[in-house]
Order: C-alpha cells, then structure tokens, then sequence
C-alpha cells in the first residue's frame, strides 16, 4: 500500500521544483534570450503565461500539500488518526517545537510573499526587479527543504557541510527539472509556428539553457557524492539497504538524463538554424521537446525517490545486507601494491563503462568504443577477484554492543556453555578436543582478524557445513554479538600473554566513578594512560605505592576494580563498580576472576590495551619504563602514530 505521507511529500516537491524551476526559466534563460532576438516573437506572450500558470498552479499545490504533509507527519508523530490529529493540539506543538515545523512555518511566509508578488507584477514587459524577487522568494522556498530532511538533522561542521550540499542539490535540481517544461513548449509552439524569429529565440534559449544544465550537472555531481558519503558512507549501506538501493536507482535516472541532455547537446541542438523551414531542423525541433519531456518525466521520478528516502533511515544507520558471494579480503588493501592493484583494476571498470556509454553517445566510433570497453571491463574485473574473498549477507553487519567489558563477560558464560566442548576452554586448538574425528577451529589464531564480525555473526547463527551447527535457535542476536567480543577479547588476550604488545589491542569499555564525582568511560578518557587495578589482598600498599611514584602524573588516571563493594579509600584513583569489568578483564589474564585478583593492564591514549602485568610475570614489568615511553608518545603526537596490528573495529 502506498503511503500518504510519501504522496503528500512527492507531490509537495515536484510542485515546489515547478514553480522555482519556471521562475529561473524565465528569468535566467528566456527573458534574456527574448531581449537579445527581439521582443516581437509570437511565442513569447504564451510562453510568460505558462510561466505564470505553472506558479501560481505550482504555488497552490505546494500549499495543499503542504498542509496535507503536515497532517500526516503529526498523525504520525501522535499517533493517532487523521481525525483525532486534526481536531487534537498535536499540530500546534510539532509546528512550534519541531524543526520541521519551523521551517514549515518559514516556507508558508515565503510561499504568501511570492504570491502577493505573482498578485501585483505589473502587465506587459515584465520587470528585472520584480523578476529577481520572484526567483529569490522561490529558491529560498526550494532550499529551505533541505531543513525537512536528513541533512538538516545532522550536527557539527560534518552537519553544515551536509545542510549546504542539500540546498545547492535541491535549487540546482530545481533549475533544471524546473526549466524542462516551459522548455519544452518553447521547441513545440516553435515547430508549430515556424517562424524565423520564434526559431531564433529558440536557438538562443537553448544554449543558455544548455549552460545552466552543464551548471546545474555539475553542481548535482558534486552535492550528489557529499550527499550519498553522509547519508550511506560506503558500498555496503549503498548495495544492502533498501535506502542504498533507491539511492542508486535514482543516480542511475539521474544518468540517463544526462545521456539524454548529452544527446540533445551533441546531437540536435547544432541541427538548429534561424530558420525552421528545413525538413531537419523541424524534426530536431520536435525531437528536443520530445527529449525534454522524457527528461522531465524522469526527473519526476526522481522527486518521488527523494520523497521516499526521506521517510526511512539513512543506509549509514542500519544494518547492510551485502547481496554478493565475494568481498575485498584485508589483503587487498594492506600493502602499497596490494592498494595500487585494486585501484587501477576499479579504474579500469570505470573507464569501460565510460567507453561504452560514449560509445552510445557517439554513433560514428559506437562499436569500436563498446568493444574496447567490455575486454578492459573483463579483465579489471577479473583483477579484482584476486583479491576478494566468500561473504555473506551479514559480512557488514556492525556490532551494536559497543565492545564492553559487561559484553565480553556475557560472551565468556555463553562460549562455556555453547562451544567450550568443540574449540576448547579458551578456543586454541587442542587434540585432546577432537570432536567426532574433525579438528575444531583454533579460535585464536591470526584467522579469526581476518574476518569481519558479521562474518562470525553469520557462521555462529548458520554454522560451518560439515563442521559446526548453527546456534541461531539457541542463542538471541545480542548473545551472538557478545560472544563475537568474546572471541575477539580471547584472541587478543593469547597475544597479549605471549608478549605480542607493539601496537595494542582494543580496550573493552567500561564505566568507572571519580573522585570529583564524575562517571567515566575509556571513550572518556582519550588522549590519557589508564593504569587498571584489579584489586588483590595487597590493594592497598600498591596504591600507597603508586600515590608516590609518577603513576599520578596528570596525564595518568589510575582505575580500580575492587576486591569487594568497599574500595579502598584513594583521592586519586577512580574505582570501577561493575562486577563485569572484573569478569571482562579476567578474560585477558586467561584466569577465572577470582584468580585474576592483582593483575594489572595499561590502557594507551588512543584505547589500546599496551600491556599486563602481575606477580610472577616474567620479565618483570617496571612502571617507569613503560610509562615513560607511554607519556612520551601523548606529548609527541608523531611518536603515536603507530599502525595497530591485528586490530579489530567495532
């Protein structure tokens, strides 16, 4: 079933591109291009009028649907139906409390003005001045849009950047789609005239227009790609999701109106002459408005695109499901020839599609550019296998957990409970743990940063064929993405025991109280060294220690896990409550929590865990070395600059 909101919202912008379209017509293109040939052509009276029907028209569609947009998105706000909403104070507070209903108040004021302006213009010659007002007044009513949509609810610089793409989007979509109709009519009343002043105006209108398109082209290009990094951000939300998907239903629109604005360019527009006797130019004449309405038609669709993205959430916001067998492998891109390789395979691609798409355009060279572009397309593509690897639909899926400590202790009881049996009890491959004659994976080896959570997330839901069932009935989606922290905290921890430390491993987050009375995350604490205690017998002469020694320096923050719910009682140390940050860290140690008691982890400035240390390790860890070193990079920031090994992003 269709839904209202997404009509009132189409017909909302198709009538408001109408009548800023018309507008910047007439003022940009026509009036000019009439000045120039003389202000005595036939076609010009008609052409004002249906300038001036298709604003005051668009104008009083903008307003019902307008209204009509208002209403639904309130009923929806409300929740409640259309009648109830309507006679309810719902409308009143999203007006005076929403964004969007600010703006929808703005857009109301304009559309008033520039009806009043349409009311009062003068008859006759019509005025620059007056003109002028009539476009500003519809471009602002065409841009503020942009406040009703995703990039007016984005924050920052990052936010601005997005709002100021969103406007230029829309007034340049505006300026073109707009235009094609009055355009249209121009190459139709001027077939149907046949007059040699008609066809001058024409031809001058045409390349105006022609240059407002190349402007309004170029700026959608380049607003489109900002746009599309915001509201998607990578191939997978682009490919997976059903916003992605329309995303790219409405470039591939998009392009076949530049094809199509290439043809008339290229093509018919040089077949034009003053005069419209010629059998030729009477049909380019009439094949151009065919075009333009073809044109406009498919700019159509693309409003009603835009109405309907801006009714679901953005691909960057939901979970992707990749529709290919394959992906880039992390091979493709680790080193410099790895990402040459793959970079000029995805050129190659490019440059055969643009072949073949000029070859479409260019009837003299058409088969001698589609056959050079297939061969280059075959085998950049096949390049690019090179370097992939199998996916699944969930390959891309992000975890939700955040990668805490409370999330890792979680998976820990899960993996006993579900896997311990098969993997073993902390996931290395042990012969002792054959199951049924197959050898279990090694769950810690350099395999498992090879794939992404959303491969894990899929083979523990699904299973492995011939090696291990699916869970997917046994254990909840958040039980799955837990035990993947799990895994991920496991495979770190074998590292971090065996001395593998150069660059750190991901920091599970936790929460911690401060002497000032502050609550703190390591997300928090950025930029710092965290010193965590896990609290022992000996809890107090270590921290007695440390208050005398430069662990307390001010770049430093020491957090304590205590041994019970009465933390020692230390005005410079921050005590984290959780008895999950306790079960989450023990998984480092390769302990039971119990056992882990005195252990001890740095926590660098960028989040990463730097090393562990306790009674009987062997070498002996020295607080000054390390810290040192630690407190050297925060201060020289191009001493942190350091590539993080086997890591992996949540």
């Amino acid at each position: 079933m269709i839904d209202p909101l997404v009509v009132a919202r189409a017909v909302h912008f198709a009538s408001t591109t109408m009548v800023a379209g018309a507008l910047c017509f007439a003022f940009f293109v026509f009036d000019p291009a009439l000045n120039k040939v003389g202000d005595n052509a036939p076609v010009g009276l008609p052409l004002r009028r249906l300038v001036t029907w298709i604003a005051w028209t668009g104008l009083a569609v903008a307003v019902a649907s307008g209204a009509a947009w208002l209403i639904l998105l309130s009923a929806q706000v409300g929740s409640h139906a259309l009648s109830e909403t309507v006679a309810s104070d719902v409308i009143g507070t999203v007006l005076t409390q929403t964004q969007f209903g600010r703006t929808w108040l703005l857009r109301g004021v304009l559309a008033a003005l520039l009806m009043l302006v349409l009311a009062f213009e003068r008859r006759g010659e019509p005025s620059r001045v007056i003109g002028g007002i009539k476009v500003a007044l519809a471009a602002v009513l065409m841009g503020a849009l942009a406040w009703a949509g995703h990039g007016g609810a984005d924050q920052g610089i990052g936010g601005d950047m997005h709002l100021v793409a969103d406007v230029a989007h829309l007034l340049a979509a505006a300026a073109w789609v707009g235009g094609l109709i009055p355009l249209a009519f121009l190459f139709a009343a001027t077939w149907r005239s046949r007059t040699e002043t008609d066809a001058a105006v024409t031809l001058a209108v045409t390349r105006r227009f022609s240059t407002l398109g190349i402007i309004s082209v170029g700026t959608l290009l380049v607003t489109g790609v900002v746009n599309t990094w915001f509201l998607a951000g990578s191939m997978p939300a682009l490919v997976g999701t059903n916003y992605g998907r329309l995303l790219l239903a409405k470039i591939a629109l998009f392009l076949a109106m530049v094809c199509i604005a290439a043809v008339n360019r290229t093509n018919l527009a040089p077949r034009l002459a003053p005069s419209p006797t010629s059998e030729a130019v009477r049909v380019a004449f009439r094949q151009l408005e065919r075009n333009s309405v073809v044109e406009a038609a498919l700019g159509l669709l693309i409003l009603v695109i835009v109405s309907v993205l801006g009714t679901i959430p953005p691909g960057g916001h939901l979970q992707p499901s990749w529709p290919f067998a394959l992906r880039f492998g992390p091979a493709a891109l680790n080193g410099p020839i790895d990402r040459t390789a793959v970079a000029f395979a995805a050129i190659g691609v490019a440059g055969g599609i643009v072949l073949i798409i000029a070859g479409a355009l260019l009837q003299r060279w058409r088969w001698r550019m589609v056959l050079a572009g297939l061969p280059i397309i075959i085998a950049s593509l096949a390049a690019l296998d090179r370097s992939t690897v199998p996916a699944f639909p969930t390959s891309y899926y992000r975890s939700p957990t955040g990668y805490t400590a409370t999330s890792i202790a979680l998976g820990h009881t899960l993996y006993g409970q579900n896997c311990a049996a098969c993997h073993g009890a902390e996931g290395g491959r042990d012969p002792a743990d054959h199951h049924e004659g197959a050898v279990p994976t090694d769950l810690t080896a350099d395999h498992i940063y090879a794939h992404t959570d959303g491969d894990l997330f899929w083979w523990i839901t699904h299973g492995v064929e011939q090696s291990m069932p699916g869970f997917g009935s046994v254990i909840d989606d958040n039980g799955r993405w837990n035990l993947i922290d799990f895994l991920r905290a496991n495979a770190d921890a074998v590292r971090l025991r065996t001395g593998i430390r150069g660059s750190g491993y991901p920091a599970p987050d936790f929460s911690a109280d401060c002497p000032d009375g502050t609550s703190v995350t390591t997300g928090d604490l950025h930029g710092r060294l965290v010193h965590l205690i896990i609290a022992g017998a000996d809890a107090m002469e270590r921290l007695q220690q440390l208050a005398h020694t430069h662990i307390a320096h001010d770049l430093v923050t020491v957090v304590i896990v205590p041994e019970d719910s009465s933390p020692p009682d230390a005005p410079f140390i921050c005590v984290a409550q959780d008895d999950s940050v306790l079960a989450g860290f023990a998984v480092y140690r390769g302990k039971t929590p119990a056992e882990s008691k005195g252990t001890e982890l740095l926590i660098d400035a960028t989040g990463h865990l730097r090393a562990m240390w306790y009674r009987g390790l062997e070498p002996a860890w020295t607080d000054a070395d390390v810290l040192r070193r630690e407190i050297a990079a925060i201060r020289e920031p191009a001493a942190a600059a350091r590539a993080v090994s086997h890591a992996h992003v949540h």
